[in-house]
């Protein structure tokens, strides 16, 4: 059983339908290059005020609530040349189109698989912690990173937080379930939508965590 080759994909439009099957984009789905260096894409969340298209770099304040809590109004994908908005990523408490969205990120493993597979989110490329302020400072289920794995269903509320896995870590309740059985010989894609909410509590930050597929083969 060879490595599966992985392909990462992000639904830059509204249209809320499933990628063409396999390993290629399509007019819904735009590419993403994956790793941590310098060509490396960024998935991220910021205010109201960045724009789609607008230049690389681009970022707006997240304000932090008064009480209780408020997700990140907006998701982009920065490729190094513009900020690509992902409009029906979240839920509708975001000021984009956010929902009870089933296509918003997608994942092709080109190959097979001797495990589950699973996203997870660390402080950095070493894996080995998660004690940042967004990853819930070293307690997972406090985590400001919202999943729903989408790979079969829809979340199946417009406000689908509540039901959501806190992401931190690879704990069996803070890391995103893909898919219910190992990968077939002929690959799969795979579907999930994302969330940021940001309590009262928190203070003032600007973090990068790593975000993982995670599986087995031999």
């Amino acid at each position: 059983m060879a490595k599966p080759d992985v392909y990462w994909f992000y639904n830059h439009t509204t249209n809320n339908v499933a990628k063409t099957a396999g390993s290629g984009s399509d007019s819904n789905f735009n590419p993403i290059t994956t790793g941590t260096g310098a060509s490396a894409f960024t998935l991220l969340w910021t205010g109201s005020n960045a724009n789609d298209g607008d230049a690389t770099g681009t970022r707006d304040t997240i304000i932090i609530p008064d009480s209780g809590s408020a997700e990140i109004d907006k998701t982009f994908i920065d490729d190094g040349s513009i900020i690509d908005q992902t409009p029906l990523a979240g839920t509708n408490q975001g000021k984009q189109q956010g929902g009870d969205n089933r296509y918003v990120f997608c994942m092709h493993i080109a190959g097979q698989t001797q495990s589950k597979a699973f996203l997870e989110f660390w402080d950095d490329d070493n894996h080995n912690g998660f004690d940042t302020q967004v990853l819930g400072s070293g307690a997972a289920g406090s985590s400001y990173l919202y999943g729903s794995g989408t790979t079969y269903s829809s979340p199946g509320s417009s406000d689908w937080a509540a039901g959501a896995v806190r992401l931190a870590g690879s704990g069996s309740d803070n890391r995103l379930e893909l898919s219910s059985a190992n990968i077939p010989s002929g690959g799969a894609d795979l579907y999930f939508n994302l969330a940021v909410r940001v309590p009262a509590t928190a203070s003032p930050f600007s973090e990068n965590p790593v975000c993982t597929l995670r599986f087995s083969y031999s």
